[in-house]
């Protein structure tokens, strides 16, 4: 699926999944003939100032690694009771209206087995 992409652009929340994926494609950039990785970072504004924190990490990470770091936000809690729809259901639309804007190749997420 990663072969011969030109730009992938790493869902990057800052937790060890995301982390760990941007660094194994990191990594594997060369053997899979990728071009660009970057990475997004949605912040949902639901955990306040522990969600700047986050955002900050990716960041600081980002430039660290060399990486360009695409950031959205939205204040889903107000956008979930505005369109009577859970924070799930909200932070999920909103996060991928964000994704969908980018100018990438493909959209890198990381699920393990135990995620719903």
């Amino acid at each position: 699926m990663l072969r011969d992409q030109k730009h992938i652009t790493v869902a990057l929340s800052g937790g060890a999944d995301s982390m760990a994926l941007l660094n194994a494609l990191l990594a594997l950039k060369n053997e899979f003939g990728i071009d660009k990785i970057s990475a997004a970072h949605f912040n949902h504004h639901i955990r306040g100032d522990e969600a700047m924190r986050d955002q900050k990490f990716v960041e600081n990470y980002c430039e660290k690694m060399g990486v360009v770091c695409f950031i959205g936000e939205a204040d889903v809690p107000r956008y979930a009771k505005e369109n009577n729809l859970s924070i799930e259901l909200a932070a999920r639309k909103l996060r991928y209206e964000f994704f969908n804007n980018l100018d990438t190749d493909i959209i890198a997420t990381a699920h393990t087995a135990s995620d719903n």
